[in-house]
């Protein structure tokens, strides 16, 4: 039987498709008198020489709005009734994102981390996870936030060395919108390199129950809305894996299993102040047992993971004339196991693990706003308990070295107590309606090895008329590498937090009718990247998600460097009519320099990307959309084929790293969606086709353990698969 890697593993995500896709539009459109101010849903209520941005600045067509509220509106983030405002947001230099949105978006399956990978220079790895990499970094530089309350991660069956997964923890139906900030972000934020994706959960109907049912291929869940009296509103969302009890190998020798809840309560206590809990528990495991007697089966090692992942946090909010307070405490606890051994030596140890996290931080933010002037200022204490036991010394040969023995770099335990702090502070104005500045800046200390950092911020929006606007600015953000590089190896305590200085510059062109023409322009430089001292030639950016690999850990110093430019263009119609589209295409270079000195490609660079996703409205209740996606190949490391063949293993041409390029990607999906009302209630049924084409997309080149000397063996991505489910919302 012929193993295509990714084509099975992509099975797994079929689960997330079951999300249910009812009535929460109607929650959208909430106000609250409690509020400070006026809060909207959608751009829709935003008045017309008032843009909200969508798409990295795209100012979209709305209808008026009475004066006075023009200045507020203006400064304060679009929100939700319970999600807090952030004055003056980094419109046009992030996008605002519908929940609908990626509910009916082809082959993203209802997951928020797959519809990203829709969005301008916004890179995926492979089809069967749903991992992405924003202009140029790593996956570990993506920061996650529900409701102002910063999440480890969000998704199932991942690992503390990489933040993508099989499936995402939050249903999308307990979501109304998401800011993704892929640039300049906010101070305000922990200091993560690449992103920050920040979610806003629905807002429970405060009068009546609201809910919705769903059960598909590979899932099954409810969204409930509940309100306790007139002061309390309630969400619950739960979702279990269903594959696990109709099989145990859907492909991979394995199946994934996994439960999710998310639960928020707003009590309000007077007109001023109220008190809002976030509770996320999560549960996953996966079992690999590759299959020795299936000669393409590319599989070496038996894994066996499992993870646990919880938060609980409690925001109390006081509002006053202008503006408001915030104080926020926040738990959370990551454990993940994960054992892996030989499947081709008696199994033999490989690797095994126990990471234990429990970070407890204590938040408080001020945000003000006078006039056209507004500033937001915070600290935050952070107690961060470490638990890690790596277990390395029996091993596997790398496949960086030519030496056939055993990797026996790390065994260690560690127990440590770290203590971060850090305060920022930001500040903006708004003249005449058409010129925005913001500044700010963060200051971060990290207590594992002590280091600190000055994380500098600046942009500015120009309104030029109606149909022109301009927009750009300089940033400086720091992040230290993940726990498991820096305690791995006992010399890796001593790395810096890596460095970036971004760059951006953009334009937008929009017309009568709301349609719109964009152009940015990015840079990054990283510094003080993790290098290794014993392959002079990698980085710890050619290891990317290494999920399912046996892990591997070796010294390092903070003396890499990074390159990264990217252009792109993209072309948004009115999304109100009846046939729409969303069009981007990227032009990115990345390049790494290790302590060779050599800059070379990275490994998660591909040059030309492109996509195209549109809409055609049947009729009220039906909806046909479709997905374009391309990219141009991705680099790879080829093999010492005749080293490789000798000790029958894997060895990577280090002399060569990424010097070869994959064929390049193309996959077209559709979907399809109809509503059908049930006395006061609605079923949903949807279902379509992803990779339509059947195409055999390039994975990586592997060497198949049983044979060799056959030389490099393509694994390929998904097939052609359906994709469908139902949703009853009552």
């Amino acid at each position: 039987m012929k193993r295509h890697e990714g084509a099975v593993f992509e099975l797994i995500t079929l689960g997330i498709m079951i999300t249910t896709l009812s009535g929460s539009a109607n929650l959208l459109a909430q106000s609250s008198s409690k509020a400070l101010v006026a809060k909207v849903s959608s751009a829709s209520s935003l008045p017309p020489d008032l843009p909200e941005f969508s798409g990295n600045g795209s100012p979209t067509s709305v209808p008026p709005m009475p004066q006075s509220k023009l200045m507020l509106l203006q400064q304060v983030e679009v929100v939700t009734e319970d999600s807090k405002p952030q004055i003056n947001p980094d419109d046009g230099l992030s996008r605002l994102i519908k929940s609908n949105d990626i509910k009916v978006t082809a082959g993203a399956y209802n997951d928020i981390p797959r519809f990203l990978q829709t969005l301008p220079g916004v890179v995926f790895t492979n089809d069967s996870r749903n991992t992405y990499l924003v202009h140029g970094g790593n996956d570990t530089e993506n920061l996650y936030v529900i409701d102002g309350v910063e999440i480890p991660n969000i998704n199932n069956i991942s690992t503390a060395v990489s933040s993508g997964g099989f499936v995402s923890i939050v249903d999308t139906d307990a979501v109304s919108s998401i800011r993704f900030h892929d640039q300049l972000y906010g101070s305000e934020y922990s200091g993560t390199l690449s992103s920050v994706l920040d979610i806003n959960t629905v807002a429970p109907e405060d009068t009546q129950r609201h809910g919705e049912v769903s059960m598909g291929y590979a899932g099954t869940g409810f969204v409930l809305e509940q309100p306790i009296g007139s002061r309390i509103e309630t969400m619950t969302q739960f979702r279990h894996s269903i594959l696990n009890y109709f099989t145990n190998d859907i492909g991979i020798d394995g199946v994934p299993k996994y439960e999710n809840l998310l639960s928020t309560a707003t009590v309000t206590l007077t007109e001023h102040d109220s008190i809002k809990s976030l509770f996320l528990l999560s549960n996953d495991s996966l079992n690999i047992q590759p299959n020795t007697l299936d000669s393409q089966d590319p599989g070496l090692v038996n894994t066996d993971y499992r993870g646990r992942r919880s938060t609980g946090a409690v925001t109390w909010r006081h509002t006053v004339p202008a503006g408001g307070n915030d104080l926020q405490l926040n738990y959370s606890s990551v454990t993940t196991n994960t054992l892996q051994t030989d499947a081709y030596h008696q199994r033999g140890s490989v690797y095994s693990d126990r990471l234990n996290e429990i970070p407890v931080t204590a938040r408080y933010d001020v945000y003000r706003q006078y006039g056209s002037y507004n500033f937001q200022a915070g600290a935050t204490a952070n107690i961060h308990a470490i638990n890690y036991i790596i277990n390395q010394a029996s091993g596997y040969p790398s496949p960086y070295s030519l030496n056939p023995a055993p990797v026996d770099n790390s065994n260690v335990s560690v127990s440590m107590l770290p203590r971060n702090y850090a305060a920022y502070g930001e500040g903006g104005a708004n003249w005449f309606n058409a010129i925005q500045i913001r500044g700010g800046i963060r200051y971060e200390h990290w207590g594992i090895n002590d280091s600190s950092a000055w994380m500098p911020r600046a942009d500015i929006r120009l309104r030029a008329d109606e149909h022109f606007s301009l927009f750009g600015g300089v940033a400086s953000y720091s992040q230290m590498p993940s726990l498991p590089t820096m305690l791995g190896i006992a010399q890796n305590i001593a790395l810096k937090p890596v460095r970036d200085v971004q760059s951006e510059f953009g334009m937008i062109f929009s017309d009568d009718f709301g349609d719109q023409l964009g152009f940015t322009f990015y840079t990054r430089k990283y510094t003080k990247y993790p290098v290794s001292t014993q392959f002079p030639s990698l980085s710890l950016a050619d290891i990317v998600d290494p999920f399912g690999l046996p892990n591997l850990y070796m010294p390092m110093v903070s003396l890499g460097e990074n390159k990264i430019s990217e252009g792109q263009m993209s072309i948004t119609t009115n999304p109100k009519r009846r046939v729409s589209a969303q069009a981007n295409l990227t032009e990115q270079a990345a390049l790494l320099k290790a302590l060779d000195g050599i800059f070379r490609l990275g490994n998660y660079e591909e040059r030309t990307l492109a996509n195209v996703t549109g809409t055609f409205r049947i009729s009220r209740r039906q909806t046909l959309t479709g997905r374009y996606s391309y990219h141009s190949g991705t680099p790879y490391t080829p093999f010492l084929q005749n080293e490789s063949e000798l000790q029958q293993r894997e060895i990577y041409d280090l002399a060569n790293i990424n010097s070869l390029y994959g064929s390049k990607y193309e996959r077209v999906d559709v979907h399809y969606e109809i509503n059908i009302p049930l006395w006061e209630n609605n079923l949903k049924i949807y279902g379509g086709v992803d990779n339509l084409l059947n195409r055999k997309n390039y994975y990586q080149y592997v060497l198949l353990p049983q044979c060799y000397s056959c030389g490099p063996y393509e694994l390929t991505q998904m097939g052609i698969y359906p994709d469908g489910g139902v949703v009853w919302s009552f």
